[in-house]
């Protein structure tokens, strides 16, 4: 299974509260042009899960319109994501299937490495791809990181 870990694009830094924090129009923008490059990857996963927080949602909806799909929300995805977490979350999944989760830091950084042992800090925006198996989740292979910089210079 080919696992797309996305942390949220750049948010605002005050809302009424944590939850309520909307990206900015720098955000935006950066979440659009990965869209973009993600498209012309061609990846197409058969879901995409996001945290409930407004700015895992907002960078769900632009990537999940770019691809063509819709976003389905998952409590999981929240702060508290962790290894076990994405097990579960997976478990209906079959291993030929591609799924993309956008949520937080430090939490998606700690998957990526409990999942594969690579020492990575995701920014924000940036997306982590990992060949996982649910049989051996603690032996993923990273297969990608591509950063917000990156994605900006391959969508223009």
């Amino acid at each position: 299974m080919i696992v797309y870990l996305m942390r949220h694009g750049k948010a605002e830094d005050l809302a009424i509260s944590d939850e309520a924090r909307a990206l900015t129009s720098e955000g935006v923008r950066k979440t659009e042009e990965a869209a973009r490059v993600l498209a012309h990857m061609k990846i197409q996963p058969s879901a995409i899960y996001a945290s409930p927080r407004v700015r895992a949602q907002q960078t769900a909806h632009i990537v999940a319109k770019a691809l063509g799909l819709t976003v389905t929300t998952r409590e999981a995805l929240d702060f508290n994501f962790d290894l076990g977490r994405m097990v579960s979350l997976l478990a209906i999944h079959e291993d030929q299937e591609e799924v993309l989760l956008v949520g937080h830091n430090p939490s998606l950084s700690e998957v990526v490495r409990s999942a594969c042992g690579a020492n990575v800090m995701l920014k924000k925006g940036a997306v982590a791809a990992l060949n996982w198996s649910q049989t051996a989740p603690r032996q993923a292979e990273l297969l990608w990181l591509a950063t917000p910089a990156l994605f900006g210079s391959l969508g223009k």
